[in-house]
């Protein structure tokens, strides 16, 4: 927007000041602030700014299980689809939301409970099944039973409607 309003890019390519109403189009050698300078001032093609950027949306605290005994707990709020599959999210305490890939064994485990529940999930490294296959294996335990939705009720609810 602001490239369209004042031509942002073509002021910083030519060192000059953004068009008015924004700025004045002059060439840039008085700041009138040292904002206003470090706004200016750019690696070429790179970063626009020295601004400290923060994430959007549910990616601001990524965790990869990779060591046993690693955990995260907060109030469950679900999941949501990522670039390499559905990632679960955990509201911490600190209010820093948390995403993580939702490994088969977790996702089994995750989706008997009810989002807005407090959780705590541990990763309990990886296990082999019967086959002899490699697994990650996890321990999910809920505050309140409550918040657990029993295998009859899940199965109903993925049950189609026949008609």
């Amino acid at each position: 927007m602001l490239d369209a309003l004042a031509g942002r890019t073509e002021a910083i390519v030519n060192d000059r000041c953004v068009r008015p109403p924004i700025g004045c189009g002059k060439p840039a050698v008085k700041f009138r602030d040292g904002l206003s300078r470090r706004e200016f001032t750019i690696n070429k093609g790179k970063r626009m700014t020295e601004k400290r950027w923060h994430p959007v949306g549910s990616s601001g605290n990524f965790k990869k299980w990779t060591e046993k005994g690693q955990f995260v707990e907060g109030i469950w709020e679900g999941t949501t689809i990522g670039k390499f599959g559905d990632l679960g999210i955990v509201k911490q305490l600190d209010g820093l939301k948390v995403t993580f890939p939702l490994h088969t064994v977790l996702a089994d485990r995750l989706k008997r409970i009810r989002e807005g529940a407090e959780i705590h999930i541990e990763y309990l490294g990886k296990d082999k099944n019967q086959k002899g296959v490699e697994f990650k294996n996890f321990e999910v335990m809920v505050g309140d039973p409550k918040d657990i939705i029993s295998e009859a009720v899940e199965a109903v609810e993925g049950e189609e409607t026949p008609f």
